[in-house]
């Protein structure tokens, strides 16, 4: 959900201005979030604390007046006991990317979508708008590459994204409905190499910029495995307190982000360029990067939820390997809440793909608060099943020092 936040503050200073080009300064001093932002740390305190949707918006909404909210919204927050309007404003897309987060099930996905939508957004298209979204956010953080998010949102919600943005760009103007935005948003990721490229490209398009850019940045974060460390410390120090408090407090529960600052590490930008798909490899990066930060706070699901049924794996302190994903599940059962460490890095991380498998490796360091090191090479072979990639060998060793 940091994506859409960074890209509505982001995008707030140009909102209806018509800019059209990637040329930009990604911060001023005006910059700030907007009701985009507030809208969807509003969902994600619901997905946290459970609860009446319409209280946790109105709660928010009310807390932060004046944030360009809609005039059919603005009236719903300002009365109690006001139903759904019949919306098919983007406002149920912008918000809708915590559920896509917080579910590991796609059609369960879908179904919360609507139900974020709907408490408003009870149009067809509002719906609509909301679970192609969040269709697309599922799908790229299980590891789906771009081109088959493109297929999955046109087959199931009908939407063109066959059209390039330099066919769009020039006659594109401001559009809040969510068939006007949605689409153009996911091809901004489409035609993006990097979150900030994504966030760029939205812009790019003028119109309802930080919309757009919220929708696109919320894509982006799940196909590139974050938002890279610099911008999201920028924009967490933009937000309001208790805005910071649920955007912090949901990414350590669902995307593997320890509370209280950005994400532990970063992949390095050139490793996508190593030989092979560069989709692939992104999709494999954004998959190991969040499995890592779950591992590094004690929590050992996030590699359990991208391990294919027949896993294989080795580890120094096992004697001999562990065969399938029931035998890994309990080994790491006795690992859990036993292994941290305060931030990890790594390097010479390369992918390289064969067909509908990729290869994996790299070094990784991790910290502990005492700032002692702990070394190790990794190995990880991903095959792509239909449900995205899916790890089918892991292989860990110790680094060894230089030999004298």
């Amino acid at each position: 959900m940091l994506g859409a936040i960074a890209g509505d503050v982001i995008g707030s200073v140009f909102e209806g201005r018509g800019h059209k080009s990637v040329e930009f300064d990604l911060f001023r001093e005006r910059s700030t979030f907007t009701d985009d932002t507030v809208c969807t740390v509003a969902v994600a305190s619901w997905v946290l604390d459970g609860g009446d949707l319409a209280a946790h918006l109105r709660e928010f909404g009310r807390r932060h007046p004046l944030r360009g909210y809609g005039i059919g919204f603005l009236e719903w927050l300002l009365v109690d006991g006001m139903g759904p309007y019949s919306s098919w404003g983007n406002g149920s897309a912008m918000r809708v990317s915590p559920v896509a987060w917080a579910y590991d099930d796609e059609e369960r996905v879908l179904a919360e979508a609507e139900r974020s939508a709907e408490v408003t957004h009870n149009h067809p298209e509002g719906i609509r708008g909301a679970q192609a979204t969040a269709l697309a956010v599922f799908r790229a953080r299980r590891g789906a590459d771009k081109d088959e998010i493109r297929r999955a949102v046109e087959s199931r919600f009908g939407y063109d994204l066959g059209r390039s943005l330099d066919e769009i760009r020039p006659g594109f103007e401001f559009d809040e409905s969510c068939q006007g935005t949605v689409p153009h948003a996911i091809r901004c990721v489409l035609e993006s190499h990097d979150f900030e490229s994504a966030i760029r490209l939205a812009i790019s398009l003028g119109g309802d910029a930080d919309t757009l850019a919220c929708i696109a940045g919320s894509i982006a974060e799940a196909h590139y495995g974050g938002v890279p460390a610099a911008i999201a410390d920028e924009v967490l120090g933009r937000l309001s307190d208790d805005l910071r408090e649920v955007t912090e407090r949901f990414r350590a529960r669902y995307c593997g982000g320890p509370p209280g600052r950005a994400a532990s590490a970063r992949w390095p930008a050139s490793v996508a360029a190593q030989p092979g798909d560069d989709d692939a490899a992104a999709a494999i990066l954004a998959l190991e990067r969040a499995a890592l930060d779950r591992w590094c706070a004690g929590d050992p699901s996030g590699f359990l939820e991208i391990s294919a049924p027949d896993v294989v794996y080795f580890d120094p302190y096992l004697e001999r390997r562990l065969d399938g994903l029931a035998a890994l599940t309990e080994y790491y059962g006795s690992l859990r809440g036993k292994v941290f460490a305060s931030r990890y890095e790594i390097t010479g991380a390369r992918v390289q793909r064969v067909g509908e498998a990729a290869v994996l490796t790299f070094n990784f360091a991790s910290f502990g608060e005492g700032g002692g090191a702990h070394r190790w090479n990794c190995t990880e072979v991903y095959r792509r099943d239909p449900g995205g990639w899916r790890i089918i060998q892991t292989h860990w060793s110790f680094t060894q020092g230089k030999r004298g």
